[in-house]
């Protein structure tokens, strides 16, 4: 599916914009895509330590008594 959509969305924007407005177009879209993935990415690389901490303070396990 993917790689049918981007060559059907540059022939069409293409055909209503002109080449230049088709370029123009594809390369908002891309620039769009990389922030959106660049913020995913960015909040994802948070999320695990903040987990990793709370996760070490709180174990499932009951105390060991030997220590």
């Amino acid at each position: 599916m993917g790689l049918v959509a981007g060559p059907l969305l540059a022939g069409l924007l293409v055909q209503g914009f002109g080449y230049e407005g088709g370029f123009v177009g594809m390369a908002l879209i891309s620039l769009t895509v990389f922030l959106l993935v660049w913020y995913g990415l960015s909040r994802r690389a948070e999320i695990p330590a903040a987990g990793a901490a709370r996760l070490s303070s709180s174990s499932p396990l009951p105390p060991d008594p030997s220590r």
